[in-house]
């Protein structure tokens, strides 16, 4: 494989799928070793390398996307508040730069402490609330099967897994399928508030992409 052509031309899923396909490679390459079944040793030191490139690869293209991103951030601030580059000394671009950066990161948390979190609690209350309540008119394998749904919502550590929440859909609790939405909001903000805790190390890290 021309290793550093290939992989110079994938995206991040492709490069991603590779290195899936290589730490498959390698568990059963060292599964061979422990059952004296592998007849090549020196395949294990290529996967090895091999998994060590995809992940260079992988890390320097998130670093130019976050540079990217910090660059373009810098220009947003400058347009918005009309600042004159040449004028304006780059200390006191960056400190402008990281209070922006740090009111996004401010706001992204407070969205996802009251947009998501707090409408999980209230939906999760919701749905143990009628679980109780429904229990109460049933019986046989549906009582058995809204036991087992209510000692898992009561759990201090319940997960809101997808066949659970599915489970829950079929027996007629339609704010499973909130619940799930609101997953996906939580899952997105959260990617949101990464980029922006990269951008703000990238800031710190004394390479700037401007």
């Amino acid at each position: 494989m021309k290793n550093r052509e290939e992989l110079a031309e994938l995206t991040v899923p492709e490069l991603e799928d590779k290195l899936r396909h290589y730490k498959e490679e390698l568990f059963n390459l060292r599964f061979q070793v422990v059952t004296g079944q592998l007849s090549n040793p020196s395949r294990i030191e290529l996967v090895r390398r091999n998994i060590a490139r995809v992940k260079t690869y992988i890390s320097r293209i998130e670093k130019d996307a976050v540079r990217g991103r910090l660059k373009a951030e810098m220009e947003s601030l400058i347009k918005e508040k009309a600042i004159d580059p040449r004028r304006v000394p780059l200390r006191e671009k960056l400190t402008m730069l990281r209070q922006k950066l740090n009111q996004k990161a401010r706001k992204v948390t407070q969205e996802i402490k009251v947009e998501v979190d707090k409408k999980a609690a209230d939906l999760l209350k919701t749905l143990r609330t009628r679980l109780t309540e429904k229990l109460k008119t049933v019986k046989g394998r549906e009582e058995t099967q809204l036991r087992s749904a209510s000692v898992r919502l009561r759990d201090p550590k319940f997960a809101a897994r997808k066949k659970f929440l599915d489970k829950l859909n079929s027996l007629g609790f339609n704010e499973a399928s909130q619940f799930a939405s609101l997953k996906e909001t939580k899952r997105a903000k959260l990617g949101e508030l990464e980029q922006i805790r990269a951008m703000q190390r990238e800031l710190t890290s004394g390479r700037l992409p401007f």
